[in-house]
């Protein structure tokens, strides 16, 4: 009897989203190069509970154009920096809560660096 109950929350759970088994996470990253030059944006994410540096990695973005990241993170606090051509750096604190599919926007523009996020919760 029990069983038949157990196994009908963990297939519930799992339909509904609950439950993920996923190391990585279905937080994604938009990179927007509104300049005319071709930019190298470097993108490091450290997770402030755990320390972890989950993303460290340089992006070649195109003049003009857009370039995204899929599961770049999971949910919780992460500590962000973007550097642009190794000379411009921002710094964000990208709280992500529980909702799928959270964006973290990064604008590079001629004189500054946009950064922001989608939230749910």
């Amino acid at each position: 009897m029990f069983r038949r109950g157990f196994i009908g929350v963990v297939f519930s759970s799992l339909l509904s989203g609950c439950i993920a088994f996923s190391g990585g996470g279905d937080g994604f990253i938009d990179i927007h190069n509104r300049t005319d030059s071709v930019r190298d944006v470097t993108v490091t994410l450290v997770q402030q509970e755990s320390q972890e540096t989950v993303l460290d990695e340089t992006y070649h973005v195109e003049p003009n154009s857009d370039q995204r990241i899929d599961d770049a993170f999971n949910d919780g606090v992460f500590e962000a920096e973007v550097i642009v051509d190794n000379e411009r750096s921002e710094e964000f604190e990208l709280g992500v809560g529980r909702c799928p599919g959270t964006r973290f926007f990064i604008g590079v523009e001629i004189d500054e660096i946009i950064l922001d996020q989608s939230v749910c919760d």
